[in-house]
């Protein structure tokens, strides 16, 4: 006999998924990748994988003197909020804002050529037109 799903059931079933998830992240037994002639160790995607590699776990490749590699990052996370907190201050530092434009500055002139391309000469004008297309 089989049973319906019930709300209670479906509900138990996703917070059980979400449990799993949330405790599944790296441990002293994840896998990583060494390559042959390196002397780090990197996540399976990390593009210094691309011509050799070999799996070990990281208590291993710790052991046997591999450093974590600076690109993929492949060491455990002891707390999500410090992964979170990484994440945001190298959003933070990489993030670089344009300088606005004054009406001074030089931009390319909006008028078409009469082949049909736009101009390819650079004006101050307020009117967004080179000389020849004022």
């Amino acid at each position: 006999m089989m049973m319906k799903p019930t709300f209670q059931n479906r509900t138990l079933f996703v917070l059980l998924l979400f449990l799993v998830a949330c405790t599944s992240g790296y441990t002293q037994e994840a896998k990583v990748f060494v390559t042959d002639t390196g002397t780090k160790y990197h996540r399976e995607n990390c593009k210094y994988l691309r011509y050799s590699r070999s799996e070990l776990t990281i208590k291993s490749a710790k052991e046997k003197g591999y450093e974590a590699c600076m690109v993929c990052k492949p060491s455990p996370s002891v707390n999500s909020s410090d992964t979170t907190s990484q994440t945001t201050q190298k959003i933070q530092t990489t993030t670089t804002t344009k300088p606005t434009s004054s009406p001074g500055d030089s931009r390319r002139c909006s008028a078409t050529t009469q082949a049909g391309a736009q101009c390819k000469r650079m004006t101050k004008s307020s009117s967004g037109k080179c000389w020849q297309h004022e």
